[in-house]
């Protein structure tokens, strides 16, 4: 496995689902604290891109090469 496969490796496995318990959490906090809702929303909404951005270049990086 190369670096890149590895990179890509890690960000799937490791990274994305931090981000996604992240955002579990933010949905637990909106539920103890219905005040701060509108920031939950926020929040979750930048936390949604990165997961999004996230899982694109992991994608990009585990894909096989094209065959020439």
């Amino acid at each position: 496995m190369d670096k890149l496969e590895r990179a890509g490796k890690i960000l799937h496995d490791d990274v994305g689902p931090l981000l996604s318990a992240a955002g579990l959490r933010l949905q637990l906090i909106k539920m103890d604290f219905p005040e701060t809702a509108d920031l939950v929303a926020q929040v979750t909404e930048v936390l949604d891109q990165a997961i999004d951005r996230v899982r694109a270049v992991s994608q990009e990086l585990l894909e096989p090469p094209a065959k020439i």
